[in-house]
């Protein structure tokens, strides 16, 4: 399956959520406040009357909520309590609990992808959330996509793998970011982030070698899941019937039937040259008499003998967008011909190419929004198919 790298990267303008970002940790969550308070006030090194001290409860209440500490493994103490450390399993948590106050007090912000579904890091400018879609036609504002309320689910979505990779947590071990959650709290207005479509899901076989079209394999790095949201597009196929004439028998053209007569007459009357001449003409009216339609994609440029075939193809009454008017202008080029029986080698210098369009038909595609909205992939494949 491939996506075709367009010549002109398509803008489009994109709905997103601004929300806050914050973490937990399962662990740490399942303690009270209090025992959560006495993991850290040992983790700094303070002892046990430092903890009576700061909290004037009575003795005895500590010591209960210490013991339940030790019970669980977080704490080791002496009978009387005046000897209490963690233990590594405590000094763990602590860690974990450091990270997350850490990382809350920074108050970060990120974005929610209104059509992907994936975070993304906060950036500016964002467009103004008062959009008025009537009056700027000609610009493309992809449509919401996401189910809002997932996004107060724990965790949702690419939400841990986009904190690990765009946050340092280098600190912790991997039991430790198992333990951590990620809580988004976003807003109720929507923005726009402007974004483009380079490539574009399109057909990789039996196109024009002479094309030139980079095409980008995305068999592999297709990863639909329940999460994934679609946009449903159109474009055009246009059907083009192709004429073609050898330049060089241009001048000869009045003579051509008066050789062709003679050499039924007598074939000696005639020179290796009208020979050529005739041999030419035959392969030029040969082509001329076959069906010579081809199919060419605006969008993409790419040219086909057959009708092709499109990935995400989908006969739905849903649009979202429409790249109808988004073309590159047909260049015939030999390419296109040199597979032909007709047309030998020494013909290609000397083709004078012509076409016209005889049909067009919508294509319509399902396609999912990561693939659509995907950057540049730095393996890209070059040429027609």
């Amino acid at each position: 399956m491939y996506a075709v790298k367009l010549a002109e990267p398509i803008k489009v303008f994109v709905p997103v959520l601004k929300a806050g970002i914050r973490i937990t940790s399962d662990q740490a969550d399942e303690l009270s406040q209090f025992s959560q308070f006495i993991i850290f006030s040992l983790g700094i090194g303070e002892k046990f009357g430092e903890v009576e001290r700061v909290t004037r409860l009575d003795p005895k209440v500590i010591k209960e909520e210490m013991a339940y500490l030790m019970k669980i493994g977080l704490l080791t103490s002496t009978a009387n309590f005046t000897e209490t450390d963690l233990t590594s399993h405590g000094r763990e948590l602590f860690e974990v609990i450091l990270t997350i106050d850490s990382f809350n007090e920074r108050e970060e912000q990120v974005l929610i992808n209104c059509v992907t579904g994936q975070l993304e890091l906060y950036q500016e400018p964002i467009g103004d959330c008062k959009h008025n879609h009537f009056e700027q036609e000609e610009e493309i504002y992809l449509k919401e996509k996401i189910v809002r309320e997932l996004y107060q689910n724990q965790s949702p979505f690419n939400s841990k793998e986009f904190l690990f990779e765009h946050y340092d947590f280098s600190g912790m071990n991997e039991g430790q970011k198992e333990d951590i959650q990620v809580a988004l709290y976003y807003e109720q207005d929507t923005y726009y982030v402007e974004k483009e479509i380079a490539f574009i899901p399109s057909p990789g076989g039996h196109a024009s070698d002479s094309d030139g079209q980079q095409l980008l394999d995305i068999t592999d790095t297709l990863q639909q899941d329940d999460g994934e949201s679609f946009v449903y597009i159109s474009r055009e196929l246009h059907e083009v019937k192709l004429d073609l004439e050898l330049e060089s028998l241009d001048k000869h053209r009045p003579v051509i039937d008066t050789l062709s007569k003679l050499r039924v007459f007598d074939h000696e009357l005639i020179s290796s040259k009208s020979i050529e001449l005739l041999e030419a003409f035959e392969r030029e009216r040969a082509f001329k008499e076959k069906q010579n339609n081809f199919y060419y994609d605006p969008l993409t440029g790419q040219s086909f003998w057959e009708s092709p075939l499109y990935p995400f193809e989908h006969e739905g009454k849903w649009l979202d967008i429409s790249l109808s008017s988004y073309r590159q202008p047909l260049k015939l080029h030999t390419g296109l011909i040199a597979d032909q029986e007709e047309i030998a080698v020494s013909d290609l210098k000397d083709l004078r190419l012509e076409h016209s369009i005889v049909g067009k038909k919508e294509v319509r595609q399902r396609v999912p929004s990561s693939i659509l909205l995907m950057k540049e992939k730095p393996a890209v494949i070059t040429g027609g198919g």
